[in-house]
């Protein structure tokens, strides 16, 4: 069929649904949100406050054969992480809190599990999210990520995610070595505080530039429920070239 004949068949086939309104386009399959990380040839995936694997099983779609390290502290939310990935050769669990010290310390164990932080909420988080108000304290441990994962045995590249509920910056002093090898780091950031002594935006912004990263954008972004203003992201830094 010539150039001329496909165009005209396009166009026929168009025009009754041009006439109602509608119009047909080639579709395009929509990317993941962490597609990108295949450019970075990522061969290891450290993931600082893994829930139940939600990011890992994440991240598996378009790092198939990347090594992960998962570290969870909360007893149930454990179990469940390494039962999710039981079949899975290159995963590993480690039931730590990451910080800048060994250390037993509480955690306010949310309701809604994903809120669990090592440090108290705000009254402006349970305005916001009134579903986050109820928690009961669980004793945990807590270690320097250079400790329970020596950067000898580490494959780079490495891509270091961190949503820890305002530990962010503890988690990052702890783990000096393996930033020093880090490609990329991924870590959700807040614009305002819905944790007690979190750092916001701007502290990590700090941090992560002087330790020769470059801010990239974000993935997800939470926004106001009420109003629509931007809340906390998913941030991407990656290493200066």
């Amino acid at each position: 069929m010539t150039t001329n004949m496909r165009t005209l068949v396009k166009k026929i086939c168009r025009t009754p649904f041009n006439v109602i309104g509608l119009d047909i386009t080639r579709y395009k399959k929509k990317l993941k949100p962490l597609t990108f990380l295949v450019d970075y040839e990522i061969k290891t995936v450290i993931d600082a406050g893994a829930n139940v694997g939600q990011f890992a099983l994440e991240v598996r779609e378009v790092l198939p054969d990347a090594q992960i390290h998962s570290f969870e502290p909360m007893a149930e939310c454990f179990i469940k992480l390494k039962n999710n990935f039981k079949n899975d050769n290159f995963f590993t669990a480690y039931n730590y809190a990451l910080g800048e010290c060994t250390e037993k310390k509480v955690i306010f164990k949310n309701d809604y599990a994903p809120s669990s932080s090592l440090l108290k909420n705000t009254e402006f988080q349970e305005e916001t999210f009134p579903f986050t108000k109820k928690s009961t304290e669980e004793e945990i441990s807590i270690e320097r990520l250079d400790t329970l994962l020596p950067i000898e045995g580490i494959e780079e590249n490495i891509l270091f995610k961190l949503d820890v509920q305002g530990y962010e910056d503890k988690v990052l002093k702890g783990a000096e070595k393996i930033l020093a090898k880090t490609k990329i780091v991924l870590i959700e950031t807040s614009f305002y505080a819905f944790y007690k002594d979190q750092p916001l935006f701007d502290e990590i912004y700090s941090l992560l530039n002087t330790l020769g990263f470059r801010y990239h954008g974000s993935t997800h972004q939470k926004r106001h429920p009420k109003n629509n203003e931007p809340l906390f992201e998913d941030s991407i830094f990656i290493r200066n070239k």
